[in-house]
């Protein structure tokens, strides 16, 4: 059931489905850049050697001297303050579209129920109760926009759990390794535990 709407919200949004998917892609690639832009400041602030530093410990001041800055405290959280400017506006810009093609999506939905109910026969008109009505042109319209809405959230999510678990895997493979074991370990404890709960629910 899911596929064809999905599609049919595809078909509505057109090139501003591209356009979100872009942003969201480019929020999650600028919060990686924000997060490997921190690295350098343990070492200028004197805390220790960068994470992803090489042996010597310089290996990310060649990405400033490539662009013929020097790798000082100053230029540093300029462009850790820039990526993340450029990142928040991204954000906005995102959730601006993902907004505007929900509403979007659920007036065409609207619409076409609309479309139907004065298309439809006289006899089976008359079998349908107002509240069931109501419904379909109210909640359920509106849950069909949000659900093809909250895929475009879930790839952004995707994206930018695949970023921070690279940069967490190259900073410390084995750390990584024991909180995804964990995380994987209390997943399957608490499945009996959700199971009940979505029962009861």
């Amino acid at each position: 059931m899911f596929a064809p709407l999905f599609y049919r919200f595809r078909r509505h949004a057109g090139l501003r489905l591209a356009l979100s998917v872009g942003l969201l892609l480019g929020v999650a690639v600028l919060e990686a850049g924000g997060l490997v832009s921190i690295l350098p400041l343990i070492d200028l602030l004197g805390l220790g050697r960068s994470p992803m530093s090489g042996a010597s410990g310089r290996d990310w001041r060649g990405v400033f001297q490539a662009f013929g800055v020097q790798p000082r405290l100053g230029p540093v959280l300029l462009g850790f303050g820039t990526i993340l400017l450029v990142q928040s506006t991204f954000r906005r810009w995102a959730e601006r579209v993902n907004a505007q093609l929900e509403s979007g999506f659920a007036n065409e939905l609207r619409q076409e129920v609309y479309g139907a109910l004065v298309r439809i026969r006289w006899l089976a008109f008359t079998r349908l109760r107002a509240a069931e009505v109501t419904r379909v042109l109210t909640q359920e319209v509106d849950q069909a926009a949000q659900a093809a809405q909250q895929a475009l959230i879930l790839l952004g999510s995707v994206a930018l759990a695949l970023v921070h678990g690279f940069l967490a895997f190259a900073c410390s493979p084995p750390l990584t390794g024991l909180a995804f074991s964990s995380g994987v370990v209390l997943a399957l404890l608490l499945r009996p535990m959700n199971r009940r709960s979505h029962a009861s629910g």
